[in-house]
Order: C-alpha cells, then structure tokens, then sequence
C-alpha cells in the first residue's frame, strides 16, 4: 500500500488507507514476501490496519519484523491477532 503520485494516479490530491483486514493468509516458500506500507504525509496516512491469523511458512506472524513490514512515519494502528 502506497500513497503517492504515479503513473496511473491523475488526481492531484492524495487520499487515504485506513480500516482494512487482512484474515486467514497463508503463505509457504522459500522467501518471506516484504509488504509496504508508505502513507503519504500527516494528513494522508495509512491507518488501522489489521493482520488476523496470518501464517507465513507455518509462523504465525505477531508484528511487523515477523511479518517482513516496512512502514514510514505517515503510518499508524497496525494490530496483529
């Protein structure tokens, strides 16, 4: 998830990700995907997020370093069940 201006983005005033779950996710490989999560500034955040029995490679995944997260600081509420 990534606020930004791109290439398919025609708007010019940003929005916002907030409220959104992720359930039941499993993942089995050889590499731990890396997720992102990049708000765009103080008002145009990325917020309330939730991970709810997420399994990567038989883990279930607690935070953020388990679950291989890279956030900036336009990011806020990220709860782990």
């Amino acid at each position: 998830m990534n606020i930004r201006k791109n290439y398919y983005s025609r708007d010019t005033i940003r929005g916002r990700i907030s409220d959104i779950s992720f359930k039941n996710i499993t993942f089995t490989g050889s590499t731990s995907p890396k997720s992102v999560f990049i708000g765009y500034n103080d008002k145009h955040l990325i917020e309330n997020i939730t991970f709810e029995n997420i399994i990567i490679n038989g883990k279930k995944i607690k935070n953020l370093e388990q679950g291989n997260m890279v956030l900036n600081e336009f990011t806020k509420n990220f709860i782990f069940k």
